[in-house]
């Protein structure tokens, strides 16, 4: 790979810990992989995830080439999942395919910002914010497009409220559920450091449930969580659900949908996945509220303050705290 130069002051040292940015030339590939993605695939191992990242990382390497900072390239992968999510709600199949591969463009981008900002060792809580603005739109966006696209020529007003229902049930569901995987951090954020007497007085069982937020981190890890018989079925199905859920699945199916759609002129696949990932959303987002309840609310909390005051406890989210852990999705 060609070595350009950065307009940066600084240099790449190589320690105990591995690689550590404090700039200067741009790397080759391998280079850049070890230091934007340091410990993040150690931290989660899902094929899919490290398939996205291992794409996205040739769009980093362009970018540092630039003078283009991680919060532009956050501030455009927002207008892109407005942009695509608009497109995806058009009824001619092409336009709603292209309104796809947009969204497609805005999950790749959404990797890169956070990659170019830990090369750069640039450090922006707003770019934290607008990558928040981002996922709201896109998570939302891909639900009411698709409901929307399906409702044009749905046949009759009842199908064209079931499509827009589902839709909107979908991109409810989905955004719900990714505030409640933060509601124990806000929790402790808003609550817990301003009242003390909130935080559970009794320490966390050393293992966690199946479908809390630990175990599902310690999968992601590839540690996975002792279990037999029905916990181990459990598990499985956790993962399971949580695959069939994912916003880069939906994208892709989305896509694999729409391309159908141009070539036979049948909406059958769509409207099926529509309908189906609704649905997974939706028992995603319950079964969260019920971890929360039983588990995951005072388990975060316990953690959260030991880390707070210095304590070993593991960090396993959230998930965009971005630069500050290295482990951050941005």
């Amino acid at each position: 790979m060609p070595r350009g130069r950065l307009m940066m002051a600084g240099e790449i040292e190589r320690g105990n810990e591995g690689l550590s940015v404090t700039e200067r030339s741009v790397p080759d590939i391998a280079t850049l992989r070890a230091i934007c993605h340091k410990g993040k695939l150690e931290r989660d191992r899902r094929w899919w995830y490290a398939g996205w990242r291992r794409i996205s990382i040739y769009i980093t390497w362009l970018l540092i080439h630039t003078t283009i900072t991680a919060n532009q390239v956050t501030a455009t992968t927002v207008f892109l999942a407005l942009a695509g999510s608009l497109l995806l709600a058009s009824a001619p199949a092409g336009v709603a395919f292209a309104g796809a591969f947009t969204l497609i463009v805005y999950h790749l981008l959404d990797k890169v910002d956070g990659d170019l900002a830990r090369f750069r060792n640039a450090h922006s809580l707003v770019g934290v914010y607008l990558d928040e603005v981002g996922h709201g739109v896109a998570f939302a966006g891909v639900f009411l497009g698709l409901g929307s696209h399906l409702a044009w020529n749905a046949g009759s007003s009842q199908q064209t409220m079931l499509c827009l229902g589902a839709g909107g049930v979908g991109a409810v569901a989905l955004v719900l559920a990714r505030l409640h995987k933060s509601a124990p951090f806000l929790l402790y954020a808003q609550h817990v450091l301003v009242q003390p007497a909130l935080l559970p007085r009794h320490p966390a069982s050393g293992t966690p449930h199946p479908l809390s937020r630990e175990a599902v981190h310690r999968s992601r890890r590839g540690e996975g969580v002792a279990a037999a018989g029905a916990g181990r079925l459990v598990a499985r199905a956790r993962d399971a659900v949580l695959l069939l859920g994912d916003f880069s699945l939906i994208l892709l199916l989305t896509l694999g949908g729409l391309a159908l759609e141009m070539a036979t002129g049948s909406r059958l696949a769509l409207r099926g996945l529509l309908f189906a990932e609704a649905g997974v959303q939706v028992l995603v987002c319950v079964a969260l509220v019920v971890i929360n309840v039983s588990a995951n609310v005072e388990a975060e909390s316990l953690r959260l303050d030991a880390l707070a005051k210095g304590g070993e406890a593991r960090p396993t989210g959230p998930a965009h705290v971005h630069c500050a852990d290295p482990g951050s999705e941005r």
